[in-house]
């Protein structure tokens, strides 16, 4: 046995909270609907309560403060008033009857009305252009809805189609009559409609809107920035805005757009994987231009295990690209930023024992190596210490020691700076070879190993690999 609802407390408590920690007064006859939701009434509260799924408790009707007693037919069942409520039924509808017993009255809870609505309510789309559709159902926990153009599901080519997410694409000619209706329909009551109409319209023949990328680009990695630049022509005002899949300013799934064009691609790979970026000049809504790219996972490698040379030596790495990054119709050129080597370094890939510049994602992981030389001399390296201190010290205290010696009075003096002279020359030669605790130091680079493709040419990191030269 285990309790679902209820505390050993006694009284009324615990609402939006887990049931078990709630406090019930005599609660009787629960029912479960198809959901899963558990009602029950409270005859020593004056309320009817609910335990959903997850095991949290509401009241649905009656209210504990106003006691016992007969109000509220017509208005929210929350603030009626019930007196002994003996018992509850819920019907496949949703509706909760319930048992007054004290008020000598059934009372019925009804759900809330099903509604669906779609927005925009209306709008204008250029011939083969784009426009997101979205449905708000209110009345029943499923908000699942059916999309339809003109009465055919998913649209057709003459009148213009729409995707089970609400994208809807303007047909490559304007149909007649040439407004369209969308409708969204409830997947729980089909006679639950909402609509909206869309005015397909030719482009403008004045204005011009050209939609482009520098350098060029047919590819985006997962959670890069790709700015997009928008060419206006035939007018003044030379504002546009951005569009994702239909959507101003995108959305999660296809990726978002700024108002200076600059595109984040989404988190992971959409389907359909290719992505139609708009701009639509705020001078003329049938201005429109249009650029589609194909998002892909970023290329990404495993990074390797730290290295450590001296100069002149060469640091090795083994690496993996990881499977299912990148594009395998896109080969990888790699590289390695120059700003993060070693000074005079060279970095040279290889596979299989054979040098490469390339690599071909794949579904299966593709290893390769890498391999750092660091020149015999780098302006990079430094010493630890400050040997550079003895040759300025040495000009400084050796003429000061022959004025002391030449200042010196007495023999016993002479002797004196003579001591002084030679101690100060002693210390400095020590330091000029290295003494005083100097030992050769070490510099840590953190090299960057980056990829372009043909249809991505701007550098991305695939990873990095750490070097110290000591």
């Amino acid at each position: 046995i285990t309790t679902v609802a209820g505390t050993i407390y006694f009284g009324y408590s615990g609402d939006g909270g887990a049931a078990t920690n709630a406090g019930l007064d005599r609660p009787n006859f629960p029912w479960v609907d198809g959901a899963g939701n558990l009602f029950f009434s409270e005859v020593g509260n004056n309320v009817v309560r609910k335990v959903d799924p997850r095991g949290l408790i509401t009241t649905v009707a009656g209210n504990y403060a106003l006691g016992g007693g007969y109000s509220g037919d017509g208005g929210p069942a929350t603030s009626a008033e019930l007196n002994f409520p003996s018992g509850v039924f819920v019907t496949s509808a949703g509706k909760v009857f319930i048992a007054d017993t004290d008020n000598s009255r059934i009372r019925e809870l009804a759900p809330a009305p099903l509604t669906v609505t779609v927005a925009p309510s209306t709008a204008t789309v250029v011939v083969s252009a784009l426009q997101q559709y979205t449905a708000t159902v209110t009345g029943n926990a499923n908000t699942g809805v059916n999309w339809f153009v003109n009465g055919a599901a998913g649209g057709n080519s003459t009148v213009g189609t729409i995707s089970t997410t609400g994208v809807f694409q303007a047909p490559a000619a304007v149909p007649s009559p040439a407004t369209v209706t969308i409708s969204a329909i409830s997947q729980v009551d089909d006679t639950t409609t909402g609509t909206a109409q869309a005015t397909i319209a030719n482009p403008s023949v004045t204005i011009t809107v050209t939609v482009s990328t520098n350098p060029p680009v047919t590819q985006v990695y997962t959670g890069t920035v790709q700015p997009f630049t928008a060419t206006v022509t035939g007018t003044t005002n030379t504002a546009v805005t951005w569009y994702v899949e239909g959507a101003q300013g995108g959305d999660a799934t296809f990726g978002t757009i700024d108002t200076s064009g600059n595109y984040t691609a989404p988190a992971s790979v959409p389907s359909p994987a290719t992505v139609t970026i708009e701009a639509v000049s705020q001078a003329d809504a049938t201005a429109i231009g249009v650029a589609q790219v194909t998002i892909v996972a970023a290329p990404a490698a495993s990074q390797p295990a730290p290295q450590t040379v001296s100069p002149g030596g060469t640091a090795n790495y083994s690496l993996s690209l990881n499977a299912r990054t990148g594009s395998p119709s896109q080969p990888i050129t790699l590289s390695c930023l120059p700003s993060s080597l070693p000074a005079g370094a060279t970095c040279v890939f290889s596979q299989n024992g054979q040098t490469i510049t390339i690599i071909t994602p794949s579904n299966n992981s593709v290893p390769f190596a890498l391999a750092v030389t660091v020149p015999s001399a780098s302006a990079s390296l430094q010493k630890a210490g400050r040997p550079w201190i003895a040759p300025q010290l040495f000009a400084v205290f050796f003429p000061l020691a022959g004025i002391l010696l030449l200042g010196a009075k007495s023999r016993k003096q002479r002797v004196r700076s003579m001591l002084l002279a030679f101690i100060g020359v002693l210390l400095l030669t020590l330091m000029a070879c290295g003494g005083g605790g100097s030992s050769p130091g070490s510099t840590t680079y953190t090299i960057k190993i980056q990829g372009t493709t043909a249809a991505q040419p701007n550098p991305v990191t695939i990873t990095t690999a750490s070097l110290t030269v000591q």
